[in-house]
């Protein structure tokens, strides 16, 4: 029921497995299409604890995290998520060349070209996700 927290093992959302059904579960009851990154945009912690997936963030940092690991054949970036990312995300350089790559591709430039990163404003970077 509504507001009930569901019981899980210790250890139960260790298993891809068992994150994949519970996810697979609740992407049916939200009408989310699993397999669209941008679908889970939208989905709150509190809306994973009302359906019982609660104690997911003592094994994971950030919805992204169990995401990312739940369904690694999707494409996840944050430029077709936006889901909050885990602490520390951005302080990796790949994380950071990645998401740059993935902006000039996204306005159709050359990302090795300086000058046109001079017209990409700040704004721009935080609309995509950054």
């Amino acid at each position: 029921a509504s507001g009930r927290l569901l019981r899980v093992a210790q250890g139960f959302w260790k298993s891809p497995a068992n994150r994949r059904q519970f996810l697979l579960d609740f992407a049916l009851k939200e009408d989310i299409k699993w397999n669209e990154p941008m679908d889970w945009s939208g989905v709150t912690i509190k809306q994973l604890r009302a359906r019982g997936g609660g104690s997911l963030f003592v094994y994971f940092n950030s919805f992204w995290d169990v995401l990312r690991t739940t369904f690694p054949e999707l494409h996840w970036s944050p430029l077709s998520t936006k889901v909050r990312l885990p602490p520390g995300y951005w302080e990796d350089k790949a994380h950071q060349r990645q998401f740059c790559d993935g902006v000039a591709q996204k306005l159709s430039f050359d990302p090795s070209y300086s000058a046109h990163w001079k017209a990409v404003t700040a704004d721009k970077f935080i609309e995509l996700g950054g």
